[in-house]
């Protein structure tokens, strides 16, 4: 199943999900501000803490966690958690906090093996910059990954090698594009095979919980 239904939700023909996952195009004024997190991506490149034990396979041009530091940043979170309160949770009572979030530029060799991020409620990824929508790799998300599927991380960084037989199957194929959200449960299961050809593929991603520490509007 490839591609993206016109219905920003995509149910996966998978019952050991039994999930929905949520795609949205960024507003003009999000869009706007896509060159500033691009820039932010450079900025932090090797500085954030967990830098070393990413599971992404090249770690250049990783931010590191909670990086909330900017106004731009800032101005996402903030755009992100609307549509994460408002359209994908439904009728829920949720108020977002990030627990996490990252960011990256992925190159050549670069690979994200299957993983899921619970205990996390929801997850995200946000693309400020796609240069090649056709040739960039795109979000899978799939099933957990038990073993049977093998793939070949030689050219891939060595912390990562050990990881060739953690990949599920696909149940749907996210092309990614310049101004585009996913959202999905923190439990599913996602990858991004690795990148065979040089081109530009920038993701802001991270996780989400339920605030506790906020009220919420429940009327005793």
């Amino acid at each position: 199943m490839d591609g993206i239904s016109k219905n920003p939700f995509t149910k996966l023909p998978d019952v050991s999900t039994n999930t929905m996952v949520y795609t949205v195009n960024a507003p003009q004024d999000v869009l706007n501000i896509n060159q500033d997190v691009i820039d932010y991506i450079h900025m932090m490149d090797g500085l954030g803490a967990g830098v070393h034990d990413t599971i992404n396979a090249g770690v250049s041009k990783f931010t590191g966690w909670k990086s909330f530091d900017t106004p731009s940043m800032q101005y996402l979170l903030n755009w992100i958690g609307f549509e994460i309160e408002n359209n994908f949770m439904g009728h829920t009572v949720f108020k977002p906090v990030f627990t996490q979030v990252w960011g990256m530029k992925y190159e050549v060799n670069d690979v994200t093996p299957a993983h899921a991020h619970d205990p996390a409620v929801v997850s995200f990824t946000y693309y400020p910059y796609i240069e090649n929508p056709e040739i960039a790799q795109p979000l899978e998300i799939c099933t957990f990954p038990d073993g049977n599927i093998k793939k070949d991380l030689s050219m891939c960084a060595e912390h990562v090698q050990e990881k060739e037989h953690q990949w599920g199957n696909v149940l749907l194929s996210i092309p990614p594009k310049t101004g585009q959200l996913v959202i999905f449960p923190a439990y599913v299961y996602h990858q991004v095979q690795r990148v065979t050809v040089p081109t530009g593929r920038y993701c802001i991603a991270g996780n989400v919980s339920h605030d506790f520490e906020n009220p919420t509007s429940f009327n005793t």
